[in-house]
């Protein structure tokens, strides 16, 4: 009973803050929908992604073009998780600190220590595209200066989603 009422609250949550994402309740079932289609797709939970899609709408939702975006960039990483083999609490602390980067404006500090060390593919995504956008150095380097902006971000994720996409369809699927 307890569970029940647990996750019964959880859904109510996610429902209220997906509804300040969107503009009526049309928008609001349409989301849900490419939420639940997201999290199939990336074999994660409907809550973990909709809790994802929501914090990153509400925190840095200035940064994407529409929730289209948002929960497509939001299947990218919680795909990168996976290949990349992250635990549940490497990739929950990667996305809070990648949500902060994207509501700051740019990836630094701490959010740069955590994506470093829990989602490398990421990192890696980041450091190819600003290669090929003729920029030199390390990426710490290239954190440090300011250089590593949401759009930054956003691009270098979605330049690899094929990719990522292929090395998921390569993961076997498991019980969890």
């Amino acid at each position: 009973i307890k569970k029940l009422i647990e996750t019964s609250d959880q859904m109510t949550q996610i429902e209220g803050r997906l509804n300040l994402l969107t503009k009526n309740a049309q928008e609001a079932e349409n989301l849900k929908n490419k939420i639940f289609a997201s999290a199939n797709d990336a074999r994660g939970l409907y809550t973990d992604m909709a809790s994802s899609v929501t914090k990153l709408g509400l925190l840095a939702g200035k940064a994407f073009s529409n929730t289209d975006e948002i929960v497509a960039f939001t299947n990218i990483f919680q795909k990168m998780a996976v290949v990349g083999n992250a635990s549940a609490t490497e990739a929950s602390n990667a996305m809070y600190q990648l949500n902060q980067a994207m509501a700051s404006g740019r990836l630094q500090g701490d959010e740069y220590k955590s994506i470093i060390e829990n989602a490398p593919m990421l990192a890696q995504a980041i450091e190819k595209y600003l290669g090929e956008q003729g920029v030199k150095g390390t990426l710490k380097e290239m954190a440090s200066e300011g250089l590593i902006t949401s759009n930054v971000i956003k691009a270098a994720m979605f330049s690899v989603a094929d990719k990522v996409d292929e090395k998921f369809k390569e993961m076997p699927m498991t019980w969890g």
